[in-house]
């Protein structure tokens, strides 16, 4: 799944825990999704570079409907990348005629 950080909240005590951090996200459908993070935990490493808000992450798996499990391979969607995937998503939401078009001149 690919969603943007639109919400990084300050460290929370736990009862079970020590102290985490709440991640808000929200995908391109305007669909909310949080996660929580433990900075002692060894799957803090993957995130703590990442954690901006605007930060656009693909990798994202879902625990529940709502929740993104901490240990999805999470990556920054920024560059090539990010380009290859704007890309991508303008032309799926061309009908088939439009992209019957693009294809042949992308032949020429």
């Amino acid at each position: 799944m690919i969603a943007t950080i639109i919400k990084i909240l300050g460290e929370t005590a736990s009862h079970t825990e020590s102290s985490y951090i709440r991640v808000e996200f929200q995908d391109e459908g305007k669909k909310w999704y949080k996660t929580d993070l433990v900075r002692g935990y060894r799957n803090f490493k993957n995130w703590e570079k990442l954690l901006k808000v605007g930060n656009m992450l693909s990798g994202l798996i879902l625990k529940d409907k709502m929740t993104v499990d901490a240990d999805s391979p999470v990556k920054h969607l920024k560059g090539k990348e990010l380009k290859k995937y704007l890309i991508t998503k303008k032309y799926n939401s061309l009908s088939d005629e439009e992209k019957a078009h693009f294809n042949f001149y992308q032949k020429i």
